[in-house]
């Protein structure tokens, strides 16, 4: 349940709209998790929020540190969405209110979620198509390796992990390779994520 919260909270309240040309259009959640974490494996709460008063100058500083302070807390408290791990507090300085963290290593879920994120995410990009080349979903903007936090090596299980689920195919002897899905609904994945948890 949190990674789906998670999933969707990423979006902001745009959910799985056609993408923006730029991800910070959707707001600051959207812009962390899309732009500023890909480019920042590690980060103090002073960095993001420089970082987030020049993107979104309009807003007043002081909304802005609220907000973060929020954004950063969602991740980070054990009542909301720490057990993912997505990102993680390593240092705190009292003193200065300057708070560490990193990201690179969640506590991914089951495979048929990932795959639930995979369909969400295959419908708003590529529509009804039952095939598409692995580059696409690798270089797809706002797409699965951003949301999970991962890399493309770690990309490469999951997507072997999906296939030996029946979820996805790949053809993988001759380039350019490509993912055929395999599910009918992504409902159904939502149900065999909860199923086998």
């Amino acid at each position: 349940t949190e990674w789906l919260m998670h999933f969707y909270l990423s979006f902001g309240s745009q959910g799985l709209n056609k993408i923006p040309e730029n991800c910070s259009d959707w707001g600051g959640w959207s812009y962390f998790i899309y732009y500023f974490l890909p480019n920042h494996l590690s980060f103090n709460n002073n960095n993001l929020e420089e970082k987030l008063n020049f993107i979104f100058n309009e807003d007043s500083s002081k909304s802005i540190s609220k907000s973060l302070r929020i954004l950063l807390r969602t991740y980070t408290e054990d009542y909301a969405l720490k057990s993912i791990n997505f990102i993680k507090k390593v240092n705190s300085n009292n003193k200065t209110k300057i708070d560490e963290y990193e990201t690179g290593n969640p506590n991914l879920p089951n495979a048929y979620l990932i795959g639930y994120f995979l369909a969400k995410l295959w419908g708003r990009d590529f529509g009804e198509e039952t095939s598409i080349l692995t580059d696409d979903l690798i270089k797809q903007k706002m797409g699965l390796i951003n949301v999970l936090g991962i890399n493309l090596d770690n990309l490469q299980q999951h997507l072997n992990n999906m296939e030996s689920l029946g979820i996805i195919e790949q053809r993988r002897t001759v380039s350019p390779y490509q993912i055929i899905r395999r599910w009918d609904n992504p409902l159904t994945l939502l149900e065999k994520a909860y199923d086998n948890n």
